[in-house]
């Protein structure tokens, strides 16, 4: 990305990486771009595949991702960050997550720049 090192104090990338070929540079810039004690919010779409499964091209049959990610496997290409983990129980009574249909798989990454 064409940002000086240190320049944000937040980025938020909700479901981006899996239409970007090289998500883990990305990740890399991300990580870059944050200032000392920033955040960045990452959440992506997971598969239910038991690991992350790349493409050769784009998907069309699911919007032209070029990954499946594996929540089993995906805190692994957040090796730049220190990472917690938002969870909808988190954040939601039982009720709430049953009547607006928020599934336990959707989860954020609240990760923190190693520097």
């Amino acid at each position: 990305m064409a940002v000086r090192d240190d320049a944000f104090d937040c980025v938020i990338c909700v479901h981006v990486l899996e239409h970007i070929r090289d998500d883990r540079r990305a990740l890399d810039e991300i990580a870059r771009i944050l200032r000392p004690g920033g955040t960045a919010l990452i959440m992506v779409p997971f598969a239910p595949v038991p690991e992350t499964r790349e493409y050769d091209a784009p998907n069309p049959l699911i919007f032209d991702h070029v990954r499946d990610y594996s929540i089993n496997d995906f805190r692994d290409r957040l090796g730049a960050f220190d990472v917690e983990e938002v969870t909808p129980r988190d954040l939601m009574s039982d009720e709430e997550r049953r009547r607006c249909r928020v599934g336990d798989h959707q989860v954020v990454y609240r990760c923190r720049p190693r520097k």
